[in-house]
């Protein structure tokens, strides 16, 4: 272990939690993590990468309560997802984002006062996108973390509203085995994958299926539908890959146009 040399795990970690510690996932595993940093009730930073891909996620923690879920350049800020949904334009989360570096403002506060976004939407996207990055590294079985004291800025002020640590760590283990079986169906990346309705095909009943076809009222690329749903991703995508099997939704690779040469 470094920084501490301490035998893992205590009798109680959260009692026994040092300013500073980083170690192996293999060893602490991310859902032990979280019960001990929330349970510390202090303010805390967690930082882990899985081994394999290099991801990383990081935890901002306030008393013990996760305020914000940092995952640096995997293409899902909440601006991005924002975009996607159709409730900012590119225009305006460049200036959103030029104002939040010159200043300490809150990412919240900034969406809520600037972007005419209402205090509910802003907290359904940051749990969407913090509970998606949990399902990601409570997954994880190998990789390392360190867990330190934090002083933070504005984002500290937020409090995410979550499942319990138990609840995402079942979902996060079915997710993990489901969704390479969806993604291996899929024509191309999800990023470049279009949506739409199949003409004359009659709505769905119900459920999660019924939702979907009711965004799609014009074509969509997956990330943007499931912007527009705020669901977990394998459960879109099963409820997408059905309703292509029953030929209600057609599903196809993006083509990107070619410049056209001025020569």
């Amino acid at each position: 272990m470094a920084q501490e040399r301490l035998l893992w795990p205590p009798r109680n970690l959260a009692e026994e939690l040092p300013r500073k510690v980083s170690g192996s996932l293999a060893v602490l595993p991310p859902a032990v993590l979280l019960h001990a940093a929330r349970a510390a009730k202090r303010d805390l930073r967690l930082s882990m990468r899985e081994l394999d891909s290099g991801q990383v996620v990081v935890l901002v923690f306030r008393r013990g309560e996760p305020t914000m879920v940092f995952s640096p350049g995997d293409g899902r800020s909440v601006g991005e997802m924002l975009v996607a949904a159709g409730l900012l334009d590119e225009v305006q989360l460049a200036r959103l984002l030029e104002e939040r570096r010159a200043s300490s403002t809150s990412l919240e506060r900034l969406l809520t006062e600037r972007a005419n976004l209402t205090h509910g939407e802003v907290q359904r996207f940051l749990d969407y996108q913090a509970r998606l990055r949990l399902l990601d590294c409570l997954a994880w079985q190998q990789g390392f973390f360190e867990l330190a004291e934090y002083t933070g800025g504005g984002e500290t002020t937020y409090r995410l509203q979550l499942p319990s640590i138990e609840a995402l760590q079942n979902r996060a283990k079915s997710r993990a085995e489901r969704l390479p079986r969806f993604l291996g169906r899929l024509p191309c990346a999800p990023a470049h994958v279009v949506v739409r309705r199949k003409r004359g095909a009659e709505p769905p009943a119900t459920g999660l299926a019924r939702e979907i076809f009711e965004v799609l009222s014009q074509p969509l690329l997956l990330p943007q539908l499931m912007a527009r749903l705020l669901v977990d991703d394998d459960l879109v995508l099963e409820a997408v890959l059905d309703l292509v099997s029953a030929k209600v939704l057609v599903m196809y690779p993006r083509v990107e146009l070619a410049p056209i040469s001025m020569s």
